[in-house]
């Protein structure tokens, strides 16, 4: 290595080329969905899978988080199985963000130009999560920020057993 201005040279191990040639995506953190909404706290949760009508829950008192009661609001008005709204409650909580997929491109590049889900959530705030698949890898926006980050594929199966009947 050398250093600018300086006639010496030095000898350095490899952990500063290591460092020093990592990508901009390395220096990025991933967003803590968990600070955005939970289980606990969410108040609906809007699941539109490609291709089927959007399927909402809410719980039945808004003013009260830890009420356990929830309802189908859409594409039906029903009482829900709490026990099984639970388990989507606790299954979004648990969505795990591996990586940065891209900072730039296009919907199509990252299969979100026809998501596989698109999930809202309302809490404390909105959060949108669309989720895609380019057929190597899962892929989620959040919100509209341009970033797109792959998903442990594991934390999405719960989305195989979403319908009506299911949830009533």
């Amino acid at each position: 290595a050398a250093v600018e201005g300086d006639n010496h040279v030095y000898i350095v191990n490899n952990a500063l080329q290591r460092t020093l040639s990592l990508g901009k995506q390395a220096l990025y953190t991933l967003p803590d969905l968990a600070k955005l909404y939970s289980a606990q706290s969410l108040l609906s949760v809007t699941i539109e899978l490609f291709g089927e009508a959007p399927l909402t829950i809410a719980r039945v008192t808004k003013e009260n988080p830890f009420n356990t009661m929830v309802e189908l609001t859409a594409p039906i008005h029903y009482p829900a199985n709490s026990e099984r709204a639970a388990e989507v409650y606790l299954a979004l909580e648990e969505i795990k963000l591996t990586g940065i997929a891209a900072l730039s491109g296009t919907d199509e590049d990252w299969g979100l130009s026809s998501p596989l889900a698109v999930l809202t959530m309302l809490d404390k705030a909105e959060t949108r999560l669309a989720i895609g698949d380019t057929g190597k890898e899962y892929t989620l926006r959040l919100n509209d920020d341009s970033a797109v980050y792959t998903v442990d594929p594991e934390t999405l199966t719960f989305l195989n057993s979403l319908s009506v009947p299911w949830l009533a």
